[in-house]
């Protein structure tokens, strides 16, 4: 485990990380990462017992304060554990889950705090029932969670079209739902590479309603990441389902492990070593 004496740090209470927690997933979509590799992307994947998690986090605590973990996978609900998981380290840190949304059961929503959860739902229209996820959607927002839909610019008739995902974005406000964040989708698509061959009608679409339009301009390539300096493995950073820390999720520099290798977050800036911000993770310095 990690053997770093609590210390006071400018970082404190400032710092979020994304945590992979692992590569199984109950849809295998087209659009996805790990598309055509999902057996590749299964190797390595570490699972700890929730009480090891419960110590890791503890350890971040100590030294770090309160972090805002960004939980995703694969499906994150598909984790061996996984409310005890999220019951034990929502105590001391505030967390948002990445999920598809359909393996929220009952017991999890009865059994965890929902002050300290945020469920952000990733909504496929060309894969998924709108109607179940609607149904979803109020059943946590009824048990006072905070909801929002990230909803993927993949480049199906069924997925992109301006008027209807105009409605859903209505709806699912109107049902409680703190936000809808188009992201960019990286890939091909019937010949066709993406996000390079979006219309420029497209990209202002996608930045239509986005809240953190800074960020999501470089997964739109429309600028490069390279040599600015930025706040991950600062104030950011990155858990691989294998357990290896990094700066980000894009760049590969490690900066630690959840074994026995301390995290060694940096107190200023450092420049991007990547073209290209695949990962979104970009904290302008």
């Amino acid at each position: 485990m990690l053997d770093r004496q609590p210390q006071e740090n400018i970082l404190k209470n400032k710092v979020s990380m994304t945590w992979d927690i692992h590569r199984l997933c109950n849809y295998h979509c087209p659009h996805c990462w790990f598309d055509g590799s999902w057996e590749a992307a299964k190797k390595d994947v570490i699972y700890l017992p929730p009480e090891r998690w419960k110590d890791f986090w503890q350890h971040l605590y100590d030294h770090y304060g309160e972090i805002r973990v960004t939980i995703v996978g694969g499906e994150p609900f598909f984790y061996p554990g996984f409310t005890e998981i999220i019951k034990n380290i929502s105590n001391i840190h505030r967390i948002m889950i990445s999920t598809n949304g359909s393996l929220i059961s009952d017991d999890f929503i009865r059994d965890v705090n929902p002050e300290k959860i945020t469920i952000a739902i990733s909504f496929y229209a060309y894969l998924a029932s709108f109607d179940k996820t609607l149904a979803t959607v109020k059943k946590l927002r009824k048990s006072n969670f905070a909801v929002g839909i990230n909803y993927l610019a993949y480049p199906h008739p069924l997925q992109w079209n301006y008027d209807k995902i105009r409605l859903y974005r209505k709806i699912f406000k109107e049902a409680g739902c703190g936000w809808f964040f188009i992201a960019s989708y990286w890939g091909k698509y019937d010949g066709r590479a993406y996000p390079d061959s979006y219309s420029p009608e497209d990209k202002a679409f996608i930045l239509e309603d986005c809240l953190v339009p800074q960020r999501l301009a470089f997964s739109l390539k429309a600028e490069s990441s390279k040599g600015r300096l930025c706040w991950a493995g600062g104030k950011y950073a990155s858990i691989s389902a294998g357990g290896r820390i990094y700066r980000c999720g894009t760049c590969g520099v490690e900066i630690g492990d959840v074994h026995n290798t301390p995290v060694q977050l940096s107190e200023r800036p450092i420049a991007c070593p990547v073209d290209d911000c695949k990962c979104g993770e970009y904290i302008p310095a």
